[in-house]
């Protein structure tokens, strides 16, 4: 939720496979790197930092 305008919003929307997600090493995972592995939607500018993005449905396809 974004208190200041009252409206649910995603700053960071992932869709997470389950096979994969139990294929890795949460010993030695490093998580950023780890995103490679997930379509995710995410939009960070270092002047403005994290913007808005849209959601990611259980079909969608065409991510980052």
């Amino acid at each position: 939720m974004n208190f200041l305008i009252g409206v649910k919003a995603a700053i960071f929307s992932v869709k997470i496979d389950k096979t994969t997600l139990n294929s890795l090493n949460f010993n030695t995972i490093d998580c950023s790197d780890s995103m490679v592995n997930f379509k995710y939607n995410i939009n960070f500018k270092k002047t403005k930092g994290f913007e808005l993005v849209s959601k990611l449905e259980k079909n969608q396809e065409n991510i980052f």
